[in-house]
């Protein structure tokens, strides 16, 4: 499986037609598509504003982050100024019309939004849905990016702030332990999650900017299908109970999206990738993970230097191209631009090495992360087949759909850990700090392909 690139500049496009006209054999272009996670939580939410009361946001933990060991940076100020921080939310198009222009200016070409949908708010606006459904969707320039979703099923607790004795978020059991402070659960039944698909086709893979890749059907062709990640898969399997229960939720899912003209792509992001049962079973189309943190361990607390997590994350990459290769389903690659959830723990108690959202950090300069993003090129650049696409392969180009052999490579989307995670200093956005620094790093290696 290869994926082709979106055009991310009117010359590269032009470039693309000239190979097929002129048949030239090694026009060397090459398209790497670049998504950052994007995480909903800068806006007011009427759920949280019921916990925690009103005119609260996320935003509240990050400003008010201080050190918890010497030499830690916090808190990561975000960049104030239209479009940005807490006094610009996101659910406002005019704000989201400005992060829509950065993400274009500087080489994003999707955001892969966390997105949520539970028992609890069944016949309401789905959870955190105000930077999506009323922010980008609504931005003036909202179809210029591209956009997916990942649905973070996970378990919503109380972690805002967490303290000491609070159990993990992750848990096997489908009884929680009282300690969660569990306020959603991620253990949907069918009904819930047959709500979630049937929402998730009508409101959103309508859209023509929602991204898709090619996808096997059943009677062996490719098609250009929409992407849709599932977080921690296990959460869905305990709550449908089997994993035959799930995977014929999720061909209920894939008829849904075929009655409506479209398609699925399955992507599975991390929790039992490691499984390679589930691949077959589920039917699952490609695989990735939510970020180096969850590939390779912290080796040091309460900090790893980033050169060691990059190195170890980026030599993971060809480990689980290979190994889900093996089982006929392609790896998208993720990486970290950072990783320090400790904004989410109660100052009160002491910082230790207990789990989530304590435990080891890592933090990257801009020239770090300039390095690693170069990496991620070079392993794109190697996996991208330097050969013509096959006859049976299908790819768009200026609209018209063609099985004629090309010369334009191509290349799995690479996968940034996030956006705006400000929570567990996992961000692209502006801070006071560095600035626009860390968006310009990606520019600077993907901008303009």
């Amino acid at each position: 499986f290869f994926f082709p690139g979106l055009q991310k500049t009117q010359t590269f496009k032009m470039q693309r037609i000239a190979c097929l006209l002129l048949g030239l054999l090694a026009c060397g272009v090459v398209a790497y598509d670049v998504g950052a996670i994007y995480f909903g939580d800068w806006h007011l939410d009427p759920y949280n504003q019921r916990r925690h009361g009103q005119d609260w946001t996320e935003w509240e933990l990050v400003v008010n982050a201080l050190p918890r060991w010497k030499g830690h940076f916090q808190p990561n100020l975000p960049y104030s100024a239209p479009g940005w921080g807490p006094a610009y939310p996101e659910d406002d198009p005019k704000n989201m019309q400005v992060k829509i222009d950065a993400a274009l200016s500087h080489g994003i070409d999707f955001f892969l939004f966390d997105w949520y949908w539970y028992a609890e708010t069944v016949g309401a606006a789905p959870f955190l849905s105000g930077a999506l459904e009323n922010g980008f969707l609504k931005a003036p320039n909202n179809t210029k990016l591209k956009f997916a979703l990942m649905w973070a099923n996970q378990d919503w607790v109380d972690i805002h702030p967490a303290k000491r004795n609070y159990a993990s978020t992750y848990r096997t059991s489908n009884t929680p332990d009282p300690n969660m402070l569990l306020i959603f659960n991620g253990f949907v039944n069918r009904s819930v999650a047959q709500l979630a698909a049937d929402y998730v086709v009508a409101n959103y893979f309508s859209k023509p900017n929602y991204y898709q890749l090619p996808t096997r059907q059943k009677d062996g062709s490719t098609r250009n299908c929409s992407l849709f990640s599932i977080y921690q898969m296990e959460y869905l399997v305990r709550g449908l109970g089997t994993l035959q229960a799930t995977a014929q939720m999720l061909d209920y899912f894939r008829e849904r999206a075929l009655a409506a003209g479209g398609c699925l792509h399955v992507n599975m992001m991390g929790g039992t990738m490691e499984d390679p049962s589930w691949v077959g079973a589920l039917g699952v189309d490609s695989v990735t993970d939510y970020g180096w943190m969850k590939t390779v361990g912290l080796s040091t607390f309460p900090e790893t230097p980033y050169e060691d997590v990059a190195s170890a994350g980026s030599n993971m990459w060809s480990v689980l191209e290979k190994k889900f290769d093996a089982l006929g389903v392609p790896y998208l690659p993720s990486m970290s631009v950072a990783w320090d959830p400790s904004p989410r723990t109660i100052i009160s108690d002491p910082f230790e090495n207990i789990g989530y959202p304590w435990g080891a950090t890592f933090h990257s300069t801009p020239a770090q992360f300039t390095s690693a993003l170069r990496v991620a090129r070079s392993y794109l650049a190697q996996r991208c087949t330097a050969a013509a696409s096959s006859p049976e392969t299908s790819f768009e180009t200026g609209g018209v759909e063609s099985k004629a052999k090309s010369t334009v490579k191509t290349c799995p989307p690479l996968i940034i850990n996030a956006w705006n995670e400000w929570s567990e200093g996992a961000y692209l956005e502006p801070d006071v700090a560095q600035g626009f620094a860390r968006l310009q790093a990606v520019g600077a290696v993907f901008g303009d392909d």
